[in-house]
């Protein structure tokens, strides 16, 4: 889960040059999708968390980093998506 959410945030990121280059309306679908898709990293690094605790512990470390990187970047989508609404 976390590495699809870090998936999500990757189509944040690129939306914009999705969107100039193949027109606006594609680019704001790839960003919607890859907003939805990105808070997948907060369960993912829960998973982990609870998956570093267990014996067979195998990709939890790499699980748990992901899903902390990709929820670091869930606060400035969240204000942005605000700030859209505000305008």
């Amino acid at each position: 889960m976390s590495l699809v959410g870090i998936l999500g945030v990757v189509m944040v990121i690129l939306a914009e040059g999705i969107g100039n280059r193949f027109g606006q309306p594609i680019g704001i679908i790839i960003g919607t999708a890859g907003f939805i898709i990105s808070f997948l990293s907060a369960p993912g690094l829960f998973l982990s968390c609870v998956g570093l605790s267990r014996t067979p512990r195998r990709l939890a470390g790499w699980g748990a980093v992901l899903g902390f990187v990709g929820t670091m970047q869930l606060p400035t989508f969240l204000t942005a998506f605000l700030a859209a609404f505000r305008q």
